[in-house]
């Protein structure tokens, strides 16, 4: 089975090394996890930690969450 993970994020270098850690972490036999980052224009590492650990990377500008 797989179940994909969507996190939105935006300069979110801070913390998103320890959210993909905490998906990661709750995976279990015979589970395929894929986690998706959808990034609306960040401007720190948040990609660049994404794709350090392999995540499907989604590039949308946006006008925020509301």
């Amino acid at each position: 089975m797989r179940i994909s993970i969507v996190t939105p994020t935006l300069n979110a270098a801070g913390f998103l090394d320890d959210c993909v850690r905490s998906v990661r972490r709750e995976t279990s036999a015979g589970i395929e996890l894929e986690q998706i980052i959808v990034d609306g224009g960040s401007t720190d590492e948040t990609l660049d930690i994404a794709r350090h650990h392999g995540c499907v990377i989604v590039e949308e500008q946006d006008d925020g969450i509301f």
